[in-house]
């Protein structure tokens, strides 16, 4: 079973088109996306649209949560910049969109082979706007959701920082930022941009497990 996981989209519809067409050529099984695929970039009706046309389960990321309730971006952020690019956004948008939207999925539970299971969520299994870092601790990590002894692999998003990361038994999985992705997280003031494509890709075959970390020109 190969799945491809890919998310924080922003608008660059570009770059989701290169992203869209590896994933064709690379024959997998399953795609999810992670969320975040309108806001902060100059076309966010047609990334919504190679999404939903994709035809793959999407997780709600903040920016998409924030199409629905935009009063939650005050509380989100005080940049001027962000709120101004939500607002710009949600008037660009059309029914249709917005009902795509409220299709999206807080949490995802992906059945792979073996009875394992693969566990996607965008920030925290609780917060869409809460980044979960390579660098926490175990405890931490086996305290955002209830114990799965079959959950293998967990996958984020959010903070556009591409990784994975072995915890006990557990892989922790970024599959990093289609349209923006950050040299580091978290930043001061503006982000330092990275000039490709992230996505990645999970093949699950028996026992045996791989996580790949794609970077796309």
């Amino acid at each position: 079973m190969r799945t491809a996981l890919f998310g924080d989209i922003h608008g660059n519809s570009e770059a989701l088109k290169r992203v869209l067409d590896d994933i064709r050529k690379n024959g997998v099984d399953k795609s999810i996306c992670m969320g975040d695929i309108e806001t902060l970039g100059p076309n966010p009706r047609e990334a919504l649209r190679l999404v939903k046309d994709f035809g793959c389960d999407v997780v709600m990321g903040n920016h998409d949560y924030f199409m629905l309730h935009p009063e939650a971006v005050e509380e989100y952020t005080e940049s001027a910049f962000v709120r101004d690019e939500v607002k710009k956004c949600r008037h660009q948008l059309v029914d249709q969109d917005f009902e795509f939207i409220k299709t999206f999925r807080q949490t995802l539970t992906i059945e792979m082979p073996g009875g394992r299971r693969m566990y996607c969520f965008h920030g925290t299994p609780d917060s869409t706007t809460t980044g979960t870092l390579p660098s926490l601790s175990a405890d931490t990590f086996f305290s955002l959701f209830p114990y799965d002894p079959a959950v293998k692999i967990v996958v984020c998003a959010h903070t556009h920082l591409q990784f994975c990361r072995r915890i006990g038994d557990v892989w922790l999985v970024n599959a990093g930022s289609v349209g923006q992705p950050f040299a580091q997280y978290p930043f001061e003031d503006v982000p330092e941009f990275l000039p490709h494509a992230e996505y990645a890709i999970v093949e699950v075959d028996g026992a045996d497990a791989e996580v790949r970390l794609r970077r796309i020109d």
